[in-house]
């Protein structure tokens, strides 16, 4: 009886062995189809993009291949461009239009897929907000106060002394009349390091709507 016992418990640690093996194996798998799906996703949008392909890995370096871009890009001021997992990010540190008054200010360009150039919208947008940069800053002053107010009562005197960066983000996905753009203004708070304090701009009203983090 002990021993059918014993065989009975074997074949069961056996299939459940087998089981946890195959759930892992198909794991895996599932996990290699969703990035060969990525990658041809991938592979569609750098070549549906291809006719206004603007930038080009070349030993290791970038190349601008579309004409005045490289100089409409330095106006904004010294940029520096990386490039992965089919992202491009172009980012400016303290570019000479950006002042806030009391935190440092970096501008960053984010292109899906990374091949295209920032497209006009994406330059009328950040002209519109630069235009307005003054209001907008004052608009984030009233609302810090507020928001370290609410983080650590007493402390909103001394609020802006808090505030380590902003980080002003256009997003740009695709080229062109099919492209979607967006505009977000991100915190970096010494009182709150560990959520993402941002503001989304609402091109239409012209204005940042409610706080939001992440």
């Amino acid at each position: 009886m002990i021993d059918l016992v014993l065989k009975w418990i074997g074949l069961a640690a056996s299939f459940l062995c087998f089981g946890c093996l195959g759930f892992a194996a198909l794991w895996y798998v599932v996990l290699g189809v969703v990035w060969l799906v990525e990658k041809w996703q991938e592979g569609l949008r750098r070549r549906e993009f291809a006719a206004v392909e603007a930038f080009r890995t070349e030993r290791g370096e970038t190349v601008i291949l579309r004409e005045g871009l490289e100089e409409r890009l330095k106006r904004i001021g010294p940029f520096t461009m990386e490039s992965g997992s089919g992202t491009r990010e172009i980012r400016w540190e303290s570019p000479p239009g950006l002042v806030s008054g009391f935190a440092p200010v970096s501008l960053v360009f984010v292109l899906e897929p990374d091949n295209v150039a920032p497209d006009e919208t994406a330059f009328r947008l950040l002209e519109r907000f630069v235009e307005r940069s003054d209001a907008h800053f004052r608009d984030f002053r009233e609302r810090l106060i507020e928001l370290h107010r609410s983080l650590e009562p007493g402390c909103q005197n001394e609020a802006l002394k808090h505030v380590d960066g902003i980080q002003i983000t256009l997003h740009q996905e695709g080229y062109g009349e099919g492209a979607t753009h967006s505009l977000r203004a991100d915190f970096e708070l010494e009182l709150d390091p560990d959520h993402g304090h941002f503001l989304v701009y609402d091109p239409d009203a012209d204005r940042f709507g409610d706080w939001d983090d992440d």
